[in-house]
C-alpha cells in the first residue's frame, strides 16, 4: 500500500468517535463497511512508521504494513479486544517486520551464493534515528507498560485520551508511563 493510498483512506471520512473494539465489532458483523477503513486511518500511520523504521522506505515496508492489517482481519473474531488496538498492532508490526527482514536477508544471501546470516542486519538508518531501537525496547515491555507508552508516545494521544481508551484512571496511566519508561531505559 503506497503512502498515497494511506492518505486517501485518512481523508475518506471525519474521525469516528467509537472505540477500536466497537469498530472491530461493526466490521465483523458487516454492519459498517467503513469501520475497517477507520481502523486503518486511525492506526495506519504508526504501523507504517514501525515498518519503515525496521525495513526502510521500501516495498517490503509496505508489504509488512499490509500484512499487519491482514493479521488483524484473521484474528479479529478470535480474540476479546480492549478499547485500543494500537499496542497490539504495534507488536504485530514489529514481528511481521522482523520476519520480512529475515526473509529478505535469506533471499539476498541466496542470490549472492552466501550462507545466510543467523541474525539479519537491520537496514542502515540515520545515525540520529532512534526509532528502531525504541520500537525494539517497546516490544520487549510487558503489555501493561507498553500500551500506555504506545498510545502516548507513538500515537501522540494525551494522557486523558489514552487513559480513557485503556479504561484506566489518569493517575494509573501516569504511573504505568513512568514505570514503562524506566523499564525501557
Amino acid at each position: 500500500m503506497s503512502v498515497s493510498v494511506l492518505h486517501a483512506v485518512s481523508r475518506l471520512a471525519a474521525p469516528d468517535g467509537r472505540t477500536d473494539a466497537d469498530l472491530l465489532r461493526a466490521f465483523l458483523t458487516g454492519s459498517d463497511e467503513g469501520a475497517f477503513a477507520e481502523l486503518v486511518r486511525r492506526h495506519g500511520p504508526s504501523v507504517l512508521g514501525v515498518c519503515r523504521r525496521a525495513l526502510g522506505a521500501t516495498p517490503d515496508a509496505e508489504d509488512a504494513f499490509q500484512a499487519t492489517f491482514l493479521v488483524l482481519v484473521r484474528r479479529a473474531g478470535s480474540m476479546s479486544w480492549r478499547s485500543s488496538l494500537g499496542p497490539w498492532l504495534f507488536g504485530v508490526a514489529i514481528r511481521v517486520s522482523r520476519k520480512v527482514r529475515a526473509r529478505r536477508s535469506r533471499r539476498v544471501s541466496r542470490e549472492r551464493g552466501e550462507v545466510p546470516m543467523v541474525e539479519p542486519v537491520a537496514p542502515a538508518s540515520d545515525p540520529d534515528d532512534a526509532g528502531p531501537v525504541v520500537d525494539e525496547e517497546l516490544s520487549g515491555l510487558p503489555v501493561r507498560y507498553r500500551e500506555p507508552l504506545v498510545l502516548c508516545e507513538v500515537r501522540g494521544l494525551s494522557r486523558r485520551a489514552a487513559a480513557r481508551e485503556l479504561g484506566l484512571a489518569e493517575g494509573t496511566l501516569s504511573s504505568r508511563l513512568a514505570r514503562g519508561a524506566q523499564a525501557a531505559a
